[in-house]
């Protein structure tokens, strides 16, 4: 157990993970109005219920952070549109290749490989990850009235299915399952400690006015992208430990 924490702090430490994690917080930052709007859309076109996946978004997510986008969610849905639903498209897909650009910069990095893939390669990877991650959460909220662990099972796969398709190289589930796992457990914990925290003790949006819901976004994110990556190093540290 000493050596494998050295060797993660170590490991961290050069691949630079918290600068990175920062990169990545700004991609997903700008990502993250137009893919709520995409979902949000898609769920009205569709003809689903609304009103599930908000109550659903709303037992994971802060009130706090819910607060900046629950009436544009609520407008989005009713409305319909079907032009706000090209350019939701068009600029959910763009910015979300901004962010797994990142993450398999990253998972590669953590592997000490260099990705020669084209970028029309990573750009149609990272657009087949943000349909797998809106199917994903969709079938997690429903699930999540049947039983959490069955939510938390989905994010797990969602996230060993990112990993492995960020590798420049073939990998395994042998090599991915743990660190993904420990990022859905610390995403898990850390979101439910920071709605806690946010509820009882320090709310964002009665300290920093319309602004503090942006500010708990911000945080929120970042938690997401440290632990994703975290998540990656796991699995790196491991693998070349064992070898």
């Amino acid at each position: 157990m000493l050596p494998f924490a050295r060797n993660f702090i170590r490991k961290i430490q050069e691949d630079d993970l918290f600068a990175l994690s920062a990169q990545l917080t700004y991609a997903m930052l700008m990502a993250f109005f137009p893919f709520v709007l995409f979902l949000l859309t898609l769920v009205g076109f569709f003809q689903m219920d609304a009103a599930a996946l908000l109550a659903g978004m709303r037992k994971a997510i802060p009130a706090d952070i819910m607060g900046v986008v629950d009436d544009y969610i609520v407008q989005v849905v009713i409305t319909r549109n079907a032009g706000l639903l090209s350019v939701s498209l068009a600029v959910a897909l763009y910015n979300s290749s901004t962010v797994f650009q990142a993450v398999i910069r990253c998972v590669n990095l953590a592997n000490g490989r260099r990705d020669e893939r084209k970028w029309i390669s990573k750009a149609l990877l990272s657009i087949l990850l943000v349909l797998v991650l809106v199917l994903a959460l969709t079938v997690a909220v429903a699930a999540a009235y049947i039983t959490w662990m069955f939510a938390a099972v989905i994010l797990w796969l969602v996230t060993i299915a990112i990993y492995r398709v960020a590798d420049c190289e073939k990998t395994t589930f042998r090599r991915q399952w743990i660190g993904a796992a420990a990022t859905v457990v610390l995403w898990l914990v850390s979101t439910w400690a920071l709605r806690i925290y946010m509820e009882h003790f320090f709310a964002y949006s009665k300290v920093y006015g319309s602004v503090g819901g942006i500010f708990a976004l911000l945080l929120w994110l970042n938690l997401t992208g440290m632990f994703l990556l975290l998540g990656c190093e796991v699995n790196a540290v491991l693998f070349h430990g064992k070898n």
